[in-house]
């Protein structure tokens, strides 16, 4: 057992994994003939060890050998009846013996076993973290909208633009086919009505002259993770002190309670929640409840968040509204 000697002994030098090293031993001690699993736990074990070190490194290797280490502790109870069921006769005594030495020797460090019981998931909510980055930064570090590829920026109506900095700048992002008097309206495509041809991440705007920025179904083209990373620290930059920011939205509770009532046809669910997806852009990637967006608006850094509409009928979706300040 020397080879799983020195697998416990790195083990040990692992933050935390003192529950771990000790599971290990009762199921070293207990199995005969387990070179090749003995084989792969070390190379695991010298894998993640070094991995600790740098932060990039230990994600990926940890994510490539921790779950063979997982999954052969998992497997401790099935083995265990196996062995005992072949272990019977020759050795049984003895082999009893050593592990009541071991476990009775060990037994003294049980009073801060619970100190360390979740560390191992402690490693792996940080490992989580690292990963959501990652895949952050690979999806999104570019900072393009959906579409947006060789996209120019350009205003259409500068008359407009500038009396609207003029009297108090009000943007309709988004706007599609429904453009609002007394907005500067803003969308990706050149509608009727359109004054502003821009991305959600790329307005021709400087920080802190909107005295409003009103969207109406637009939050929900975007995933969660690029609203509020990206798209709500932006659109906040914009405004003014004082300024609000005001949204109109598909609202998920009502519509899968209206589902589960039956008053929502499925088609229509399905549509609301994922979009008609008739065109790029046209997707929809993540909805809210009242409570949910509230929150996401409070972690964006606005105040006095006010819901101003649940369940609203629009058409074939249920909406609701909500609007929060930024700080003067």
């Amino acid at each position: 057992m020397s080879v799983a000697r020195a697998i416990l002994q790195r083990l040990r030098r692992l933050p935390g994994a003192t529950r771990v090293a000790l599971l290990v031993r009762r199921v070293l001690l207990r199995i005969e003939g387990t070179e090749p699993r003995i084989a792969r736990l070390e190379q695991a074990v010298a894998d993640i060890h070094p991995a600790t070190v740098d932060q990039g490194e230990r994600l990926a290797k940890m994510e490539n050998h921790m779950p063979a280490l997982l999954n052969a502790i998992a497997s401790f109870s099935a083995t265990a009846r196996r062995v005992e069921r072949n272990a019977r006769g020759t050795g049984t005594a003895e082999l009893e013996e050593r592990v009541r030495e071991i476990w009775e020797r060990e037994s003294t460090t049980g009073r801060v076993l619970g100190d360390h019981a979740t560390s191992i998931n402690d490693l792996w909510a940080r490992m989580e973290t690292i990963r959501r980055e990652i895949m952050y930064e690979v999806r999104y570090g570019g900072g393009s909208s959906p579409g947006a590829s060789n996209f120019e920026t350009r205003i259409v109506d500068p008359d407009r633009v500038e009396a609207a900095r003029a009297s108090g700048m009000r943007v309709n992002l988004g706007c599609g086919h429904q453009p609002l008097d007394g907005y500067v309206n803003a969308d990706m495509r050149e509608l009727p009505g359109v004054q502003v041809i821009a991305t959600a991440d790329a307005m021709p705007f400087e920080e802190g002259e909107l005295a409003e920025l009103f969207s109406s179904h637009t939050v929900e083209h975007f995933p969660q993770e690029q609203l509020e990373r990206e798209l709500l620290p932006y659109w906040v930059s914009l405004l003014a002190p004082g300024g609000e920011l005001r949204m109109v939205l598909p609202d998920a509770g009502a519509m899968l309670d209206g589902f589960a009532a039956g008053t929502v046809e499925w088609d229509v669910l399905r549509r609301v929640l994922y979009g008609d997806q008739e065109y790029e852009g046209d997707f929809h990637f993540s909805m809210y409840t009242a409570d949910t967006l509230s929150k996401i608006l409070s972690d964006a850094g606005l105040v006095d968040i006010e819901v101003e509409a649940e369940g609203r009928q629009n058409g074939l979706a249920l909406e609701m509204q909500l609007v929060g300040r930024k700080p003067g």
